[in-house]
């Protein structure tokens, strides 16, 4: 399935960083120098702020009981950071965020990136039930998309075509062509 604000609207709400021998397998193997240089580091600086993200979490009775399982047979067990408004041991719904946030304490791209974009200075515009089918290009560049739309009725199809000096693919790990 898929949904306005991605991933972020149907996850969890733990926030894990990439691993420091990932990073270095994708600098040394693809040439990615971003990976080993800070720069992809600071990158995730900036959105774990953006975010909220809180290391310090309250933990559910079942998490507690996990954590002190693992505890006891000695297994490492660590707080992943979350990304939520409300960490505290009575926030509403933060034991179903994986469901669904009715609260909006979790955030997600929905109360953050979304929002920051729709109130910028040139505000972004929105497209739902949209399919980008190709990117388009001149001289080696992405200029735009042609993509189609799906009508409030669910039958009717649409075309557009957008075009633009920056062009962003970021249909998460599923959809990006």
């Amino acid at each position: 399935g898929s949904g306005f604000g991605g991933g972020s609207a149907i996850n969890w709400a733990c926030s894990l960083r990439t691993p420091d021998d990932v990073k270095q397998e994708w600098a040394k193997e693809h040439g990615l120098t971003a990976f080993a240089d800070g720069t992809f580091d600071a990158s995730l600086d900036a959105v774990c702020a953006r975010v909220g993200l809180k290391s310090e979490v309250a933990h559910s009775r079942n998490n507690q009981l996990f954590i002190e399982g693992c505890k006891k047979m000695g297994y490492q067990v660590a707080t992943a950071p979350q990304c939520m408004a409300d960490v505290s041991p009575d926030a509403p719904g933060a034991n179903f965020i994986g469901s669904g946030d009715r609260h909006a304490i979790k955030q997600g791209v929905m109360v953050t990136w979304l929002v920051d974009a729709a109130t910028a200075e040139t505000p972004a515009h929105f497209a739902d039930r949209c399919y980008v089918q190709r990117v388009l290009h001149h001289d080696g560049a992405a200029v735009g998309v042609s993509a189609k739309i799906i009508g409030a009725n669910g039958v009717n199809e649409y075309g557009l075509t957008v075009r633009a000096p920056i062009v962003v693919v970021s249909s998460g790990s599923i959809n990006s062509p």
